[in-house]
Parts: structure tokens; sequence; C-alpha cells
């Protein structure tokens, strides 16, 4: 099985007040037919992350049907756990509303960021949401003492449960004059979508020469649970691959990856990929070179 990518759909370039560079993130939610609402994350001049969208035909995704006026989410309050910037994760109903899970960044002292994953409710159209709480529904625990990352949240019809893989953080360690977070994916369960019980269960841990394992995309089908996430090969990001009998115990399938393009936008890195399903095929969007700031792209898994 390969990827082909099918076009570069959008890049961020002062379009709005809060949308002046980078379309990171993108996650698509279907809004009808072949329309799907893209959201993702841009900054504004202060390098804040703010939550926008746009609408696509996956039929002529070169074609953008609309493009958001005013953001879906901005950063909270001062002081509150999200108040540099948010990102979208994925859109889930919850308690009968679709709910949208975000990370949520602020800055810190002794190293450049915290994040953690918040919950907010989207409105009647789908164009602006309401925090659920001014809170992080996965705050720092015992099993995760330094921060939690992007989340990936799927509800199982058949256990009646939602499945959360999530970026967790063990720590900071010196790279050259930087400091990189250890990232590592982790697995919770919860019966509701808002109360969350982590096992401590690290699905995707990384390894020499494969770290910052990061931002999973799950899928289920055929009774296997097929996992694609972003990783670092000598300091770039690339697009992994792992499956799962059941959603804990993970084989990663290093033939499997997504690789950069020879040239242009995504000729350097490919990472924050969003796996999805549409009349029986499997789409990708994901972002270039950049971590988002070179917009992002649309890709089609082809069944040698």
């Amino acid at each position: 099985m390969k990827w082909k990518k099918l076009g570069h759909v959008f890049v961020a370039d002062r379009h709005r007040e809060w949308m002046v560079t980078h379309a990171a993130n993108p996650k698509a939610f279907r809004l009808d037919g072949d329309v799907y609402r893209i959201y993702f994350s841009s900054r504004d001049a202060g390098n804040r992350s703010h939550i926008g969208y746009l609408d696509l035909d996956l039929c002529k995704p070169d074609e953008i049907l609309a493009l958001s006026t005013d953001p879906v989410l901005s950063p909270g309050e001062r002081g509150m756990f999200d108040d540099c910037g948010v990102i979208p994760c994925c859109i889930v109903k919850v308690q009968g509303r679709m709910a949208l899970y975000y990370l949520g960044i602020s800055l810190a002292v002794t190293v450049p960021a915290s994040s953690f994953c918040g919950l907010a409710y989207l409105n009647d159209d789908f164009s602006q949401a309401t925090r659920a709480s001014p809170a992080p529904i996965l705050e720092r625990s015992e099993t995760d003492p330094v921060s939690g990352g992007a989340a990936f949240v799927c509800f199982d019809e058949g256990q009646r449960i939602f499945h959360m893989w999530y970026e967790s953080c063990s720590g900071w360690v010196a790279s050259g004059t930087d400091l990189e977070a250890r990232l590592e994916i982790k697995y919770a369960t919860s019966l509701d979508g808002l109360q969350w019980r982590r096992s401590n269960v690290v699905s995707i841990p990384p390894r020499e020469g494969f770290t910052y394992v990061s931002t999973p995309s799950v899928i289920h089908e055929n009774g296997q649970f097929r996992m694609w996430f972003s990783h670092k090969v000598r300091g770039q990001y690339r697009i992994g691959y792992a499956e799962s009998p059941d959603g804990l115990r993970w084989a990663v399938s290093t033939n499997r990856e997504m690789d950069v393009s020879k040239n242009g936008w995504d000729n350097e890195a490919v990472e924050y990929p969003f796996v999805f399903t549409h009349e029986e095929e499997h789409y990708m969007l994901y972002n270039g070179n950049g971590y988002g700031k070179t917009g992002f792209g649309l890709a089609k898994l082809i069944v040698d």
C-alpha cells in the first residue's frame, strides 16, 4: 500500500488577522456528500495559534469552497492552560453534541511550553466552539507528570467506551543549545468522553533514531486498529504506521511510512497526519515543511 499525494490544499498567508501564518494539524469533518470541513490552526502576528476552517470538496481538492472569517476557537484568557494557543485534535460526538478535542498551549519558564488536552462543543453549524470547561480534561498526573499533548478519540460501539491515544511528555532533554521534549503515545479510556482513565500504557514509545512520537490518528476496521503518527528521524518529521488487534499492543511497520516529496512544500518533512474514510477509501490530511508553515495537503491510499 502507498499514499498518492493529491495536491497542496492550503497555506495561510495573512488571510485574516488571526490567520497570518501556518495551517497546521488539519482535521476533517464531513458536512454533506463529498464536502468536508477541514479544521486547522493558524498563528497571528504574536505567534498564538487559533483554530479556523475551510470547506473542501474531495472531488475538487484544488478549490476552496469557504474559509472561516472568525476563529472557531481562540486562545484562552491570560493564565489559562491554553492562553498561548489552541490546536484541533479531533471531532467526536460526546453527550449527544459534536465535541472538538483540542490541544491548549501555554508558555513556561524552565522549558519552552506546556500543553494539555481540552474539550469544546461545536455550535449547530459547526463554525464556532465553546469550551466545556476552562480547565483541561487531562491534567498532570502520576502517569503524566510533565504534560499531555495532542489526542485522538473515537467511540467503540461494541465495547461502548471511548478510546483515546494521546502524546505524553515524559521530560525534556538538551538537544544542542535547545531543549527537546521526550514524547510518546499513551492510551486512555472513558465511559462518557469527559472523565478519562489513564493506565500508563505506552502504545508507541520512542527509540534510537525514532524520536518525538506524537499526533496519533486511528481508524478501526475489520477488527483491527490502524494508527498513523508523527515521529522524527535525524531531526525531521516523518509519518509512521502501526497496527494493533486491541488498541493496546502495537506493531510498528517501517515499510508503510509516508515519505517526503522530491521537491516543493513537503520535500523536507511530513507530519501531523489525519486519516479518514470516505466512500470506502482512505484519505490523509498532512503537513509538510515548517510544522504547518507551508500549509497542508491531501493524499489517498492506493492498494497495490
